[in-house]
C-alpha cells in the first residue's frame, strides 16, 4: 500500500511487529518507463544494469540490516487501474530474484541493487533494434512488466521503508554501447547512461 506525504507517493517496504495489530508487512510492485536516453541499434553491449530505490526514512528498528530482493514481475498492470493493498502476486512473479542485498538504514539514501541476471539482461539484447518497443510505452510495458520487489528485516521488531518512488534517483539504470553510440579513436567503447524512471 502506499501513503501521500508532502505531494509525493511513498510507498512502504518491509515488516513492522506490533503488541497490539500484530505483523504488518508491506511490498511493492512497480513498472519502469521507456526512455529517449536509450537509442535502440545493433550489436548492444550492456555493462551494467541497476536499480536504485530513494528511501526517505525508516518504521521500526533502524539498528538492524534489511534485506532487499528484487522479482522479474510476468503480469501486466496499468496505470488507470486500481490495485488495493489485497492485490495477490502469487503466481505473477519470477519466484528466482534478480538481485538480493541487504542494507543497513540510512534515511536519505539511494541504494543501488546491481542486476547480473543473465536472462534479464538478454532481455534487452533481444530487441536490441526494435525501436518500436522502445518508442512505445504501451508495448514496452507488455514486454517489460516491471518489479516486485520485497523487504525482510532481520530484527524480531522489524523495520519498514519509506521509498519515494518518484524521486528522480529511484530509477533503473543500464550503461550500454551500440551501433548509436559515438566512435573516437580509442580502442574501448564509449559507454553511456540510459536511465528508466520508476515515477
Amino acid at each position: 500500500t502506499s501513503e501521500t506525504y508532502n505531494a509525493n507517493k511513498l510507498l512502504l517496504l518491509g515488516a513492522v511487529e506490533d503488541s497490539i495489530f500484530g505483523k504488518s508487512t508491506a511490498s511493492m510492485v512497480t513498472q519502469f518507463n521507456t526512455t529517449s536516453a536509450y537509442i535502440p541499434a545493433a550489436n548492444t553491449e550492456i555493462d551494467s544494469l541497476f536499480l536504485a530505490l530513494y528511501i526517505t526514512d525508516f518504521l521500526g528498528d533502524e539498528d538492524q540490516d534489511l534485506t532487499l530482493s528484487v522479482y522479474e514481475f510476468t503480469d501486466r498492470i496499468f496505470m488507470d487501474s486500481v490495485y488495493y493493498s489485497d492485490y495477490d502476486v502469487a503466481g505473477k512473479y519470477d519466484p528466482v530474484p534478480l538481485v538480493q542485498k541487504t542494507i543497513t538504514p540510512e534515511a536519505g539514501t539511494a541504494y543501488e541493487l546491481f542486476i547480473e541476471d543473465q536472462d534479464f539482461i538478454d532481455k534487452f539484447l533481444a530487441i536490441e533494434s526494435d525501436t518500436g518497443t522502445f518508442y512505445n510505452d504501451s508495448i514496452f510495458k507488455d514486454y517489460f512488466n516491471g518489479f516486485y520487489i520485497t523487504a525482510e528485516p532481520t530484527s524480531e521488531e522489524g523495520t519498514m521503508a519509506r521509498v519515494l518512488i518518484n524521486n528522480t534517483l529511484s530509477r533503473l539504470s543500464m550503461k550500454y554501447a551500440n551501433d548509436s553510440t559515438d566512435v573516437d579513436s580509442t580502442v574501448e567503447r564509449d559507454f553511456f547512461y540510459a536511465h528508466f524512471s520508476i515515477n
